[in-house]
């Protein structure tokens, strides 16, 4: 199993900001397996994901903006066309029970014997 190890990526874009301009400044520097051009490619190449993640964001942004308005007026609908059934067919309906997933009368049965209904403010 690969586990995605957490970074801290504005520390990392930032580091890297500062060593590949020292690095360019310094062509003295070197590295085993790495050159300052493989280096700034692959700054390049993080810089490029990052405003594409960005990019992404604002798309999510919005869908999810979307997803939000579409998702209280549908609930709205489904308040108001349950609270129809139920006017419509009855509370202990097969109709109502169908929708709502508790009918009121199922409810009732559940309750253990003998145990009075509770009522608020008693």
């Amino acid at each position: 199993m690969n586990k995605i190890q957490h970074l801290d990526v504005p520390l990392i874009k930032a580091q890297a900001t500062r060593i590949l301009k020292v690095w360019k400044a310094n062509r003295e520097f070197r590295m085993k397996d790495a050159t300052v051009a493989d280096f700034d490619a692959m700054h390049d190449k993080f810089e490029r994901v990052l405003k594409d993640i960005e990019a992404r964001n604002r798309e999510l942004d919005e869908l999810r903006k979307a997803r939000q308005k579409a998702a209280a007026k549908l609930n709205e609908l489904c308040t108001r066309a349950q609270s129809g059934v139920r006017g419509y067919f009855g509370p202990n309906s097969s109709q109502y029970q169908q929708i709502s997933g508790n009918p009121h009368h199922q409810a009732q049965k559940d309750r253990p014997q003998g145990q009075a209904r509770r009522r608020s403010g008693r």
